[in-house]
């Protein structure tokens, strides 16, 4: 089961989810927005046209509570603190290899300590994103032209 999945009825699936977002610069910098959302297909939209630099790519993981994934935040924003360029964003050098060892020790310091056993990250691609959305905004005008 994936993030992007639907339920019996159709719906995307909600839950507790902790999320990172990736958007690349030239010059090797990755930009990495860390958060938490119950329904991760509208808020990677939504971040997706809010961002200056484009996002590619999304992780997530779903956690058992809401308290679990507020704990995770917190915590991996903690671990990555001295990254921070502004608010939930980190910024990394993609040329230096701490910088990449030291986002994937955290995280998953911070999952082993919170979350039940057997997590793993959904990567999500804003290419596939864009065209499921695309796909929901037809299937949303011909219900409406069904009932009218």
């Amino acid at each position: 089961m994936t993030v992007l999945d639907r339920d019996s009825n159709g719906e995307m699936l909600r839950g507790h989810f902790v999320y990172l977002g990736f958007a690349e610069e030239s010059g090797g910098a990755i930009h990495v927005k860390v958060g938490r959302s119950s329904d991760p297909y509208r808020r990677f939209l939504a971040l997706s046209h809010a961002s200056p630099i484009e996002i590619k790519l999304f992780r997530c993981v779903r956690l058992p509570y809401l308290e679990s994934s507020k704990i995770a935040e917190k915590l991996i924003h903690r671990g990555l603190a001295e990254f921070r360029s502004n608010g939930e964003w980190y910024r990394f050098d993609a040329r230096i290899p701490e910088h990449k060892q030291t986002l994937h020790r955290v995280c998953r310091g911070v999952l082993d300590k919170v979350a039940s056993s057997g997590w793993h990250w959904d990567t999500v691609h804003m290419k596939a994103l864009r065209a499921l959305a695309r796909q929901n905004q037809a299937i949303g005008r011909q219900i409406s032209l069904k009932a009218a």
